[in-house]
């Protein structure tokens, strides 16, 4: 168990936002990549291009496992921000309870 914890809910939420932010962005130029690699075949035709394109294909998913398991991990943040306010608000009811 912890020593001490320094973070409080708020922050927690915070940092997951902002981890989600950078995933959507990261999803973004995943895509956009996926789009330009596609549109090569415009001007580059033959075994090395679509080999390319394959391999792209094939890290693509890896990128796509990663950024779902990011999305996992900032709900697991906002999870235990919640879990630390319910806790918080559970001791404080039981101190505000307790008769001298």
């Amino acid at each position: 168990m912890a020593d001490l914890i320094q973070v409080t809910p708020e922050e927690l939420r915070d940092r997951a936002k902002d981890i989600r932010r950078y995933r959507e962005q990261n999803d973004e130029v995943i895509n956009q990549l996926g789009i330009l690699i596609r549109h090569l075949n415009d001007v580059w035709v033959g075994e090395a291009q679509q080999a390319y394109e394959a391999r792209f294909n094939s890290v693509e998913v890896k990128f796509r496992e990663f950024s779902h398991k990011i999305e996992a991990y900032t709900r697991m943040m906002e999870m235990t921000a919640d879990g630390l306010e319910q806790t918080d608000i559970r001791i404080s009811s039981a101190i505000n309870s307790f008769n001298f």
